[in-house]
This record gives structure tokens, C-alpha cells and sequence, in this order.
């Protein structure tokens, strides 16, 4: 990308549409709050709930969730991109609200 923003001769087709790009920058914001932030929740919360993690404690569990990302695993794939899905389906949410007022003659 240029430094006007404006993507390089480079940036593949696809990437040039805005709003590819917008999601792409999204994905990539919300992807390490999953790495990080969704693991240590879920070890905290299996922790208060069901007791001590039968690993390392925390360090093995992290280390176990990202071998299970490395070897595509897609249920810790789902934990780690929960926070976009989230939003997407809350954006999903919205735009259908919106489609269903509008044709009820809710909205203007």
C-alpha cells in the first residue's frame, strides 16, 4: 500500500475493493484479541467451573490451543475467530432489523 492509501501495483485485485479491504483489516484487528483474549477466558472460566486444567496450567493449555491452530484444528480455529463471527452476526442482525423495519414502514 502507498503511503496515500491508495493500494500498490502489487496488492492483489481482490484487495483493492474497499470493502474487502475494510473486512480484511477487521479480521486482522479482531484475529489476536482471539489469540490472546478467547483462550484465557475459556481456560478461566473451564477453571472456576470444572477446576484445575489436567496440563501445565496455563502455559500448556495455551501451548495445546496453538498446536491445535497449527494442525487446522477447526474448533480452536472457532474459538480464536468467535470475536468476528460475533460481529459479523451482529452486523448481520442489524442489517436484517433494518431490511424488516423498512418494509414494515418502521424506518424512513
Amino acid at each position: 500500500m502507498l503511503a496515500s492509501g491508495t493500494p500498490s501495483m502489487n496488492t492483489p485485485e481482490i484487495l483493492k475493493k474497499p470493502s474487502v479491504r475494510k473486512e480484511a483489516i477487521l479480521l486482522a484487528s479482531l484475529l489476536p484479541f482471539g489469540i490472546i483474549f478467547m483462550p484465557t477466558a475459556a481456560y478461566v472460566v473451564g477453571r472456576l467451573v470444572f477446576g484445575d486444567y489436567a496440563g501445565d496450567g496455563f502455559g500448556g493449555f495455551f501451548a495445546s490451543i496453538g498446536a491445535k491452530l497449527l494442525a487446522a484444528d477447526g474448533v480452536a480455529w472457532l474459538l480464536v475467530a468467535s470475536p468476528y463471527l460475533i460481529l459479523q452476526c451482529l452486523r448481520l442482525t442489524a442489517f436484517g432489523w433494518r431490511r424488516v423495519s423498512i418494509a414494515f414502514g418502521r424506518l424512513t
